[in-house]
């Protein structure tokens, strides 16, 4: 066994002396951050070396939490490229309502331009240009909240600090293991829909596990991702946001509109 193996080993078993440190390949040791902002420059730092992922994805909405308890669970997989400019599609196959299985197959695909919908159960397709088309394209609608969910995988620690204030929470028994709790709350006089957004993020692959979030009606909604892989290849056609093909489509398609100060201001995550 190398003296690598060997301190990590000792190390290890010595936790309680070294609760915030781990090895790496080499045996050498890194302090983990110890707060939330270091932790979001970690985790740019990280996705700075991926290219892609794919996982499998569930989506839970409960409207009228704790009074009418309207409760929604949609599942399917999830591809996503990081970029610039970052894409995604997200596949829903399965869906239940109040605790009921229902048919779906529903799309959301983001290109780095255009957003689309596509529900191929009821034949709708909606498009909507979100960057202006002069515009470099950088925008993740997954991390701003404007996508079919709230999943910052790529968000910039300044992004977030503009309109939250990030906090590292106790870690819970009932968290899942090896992640680190992140919770954002709104800064003081931002206007915005949410109360408050809890992250998950895996310590050893910094992705965000665990989304909960909370708004002020109060509705919740909750994404966990599972079984994750890296950088590899994305088909073309997962990504396609071009109009469907054969009849009885009924099809949107909004090109870019310019947002106002108060839209920017009232920031919406997910789609109700």
């Amino acid at each position: 066994m190398s003296h690598g193996s060997w301190i990590c080993m000792l190390l290890a078993t010595a936790a309680v002396s070294c609760p915030i440190q781990e090895c790496d390949s080499t045996g050498a040791v890194d302090a983990l951050p110890t707060t939330a902002e270091s932790w979001l420059d970690k985790i740019a730092q990280r996705f700075d070396q991926v290219k892609s992922l794919r996982a499998e994805v569930s989506y839970e909405r409960t409207d009228g939490l704790g009074i009418l308890d309207a409760r929604e669970k949609r599942q399917g997989s999830f591809v996503f490229e990081t970029g610039p400019p970052a894409k995604f599609s997200v596949h829903f196959n399965k869906l239940t309502v109040d605790g009921r299985p229902a048919r779906t197959n529903m799309w959301y695909i983001f290109d780095g331009r255009w957003i689309v919908e596509r529900n191929e159960q009821e034949k709708i397709f909606i498009k909507r240009q979100i960057v202006p088309p002069d515009a470099p394209a950088a925008t993740d609608p997954l991390a701003t909240g404007n996508g079919p969910f709230f999943l910052p995988i790529t968000a910039k620690k300044s992004q977030i600090l503009r309109r939250f204030d990030p906090t590292i929470v106790t870690p819970d028994e009932r968290d899942p293991p090896n992640t680190v709790h992140l919770q954002l709350i709104p800064k003081p006089g931002r206007r915005m829909e949410i109360a408050r957004v809890d992250l998950w993020y895996d310590r050893t692959t910094l992705v965000p596990i665990r989304v909960e979030t909370l708004d002020d009606v109060p509705n919740q909604q909750i994404v966990t991702v599972k079984n994750i892989s890296f950088d590899e290849p994305i088909k073309p056609k997962r990504l396609d946001v071009s109009r469907p093909r054969g009849k009885g489509w009924r099809v949107t398609v909004e090109p870019y509109r310019k947002v106002t100060k108060d839209e920017k201001s009232a920031v919406r995550v997910g789609n109700r």
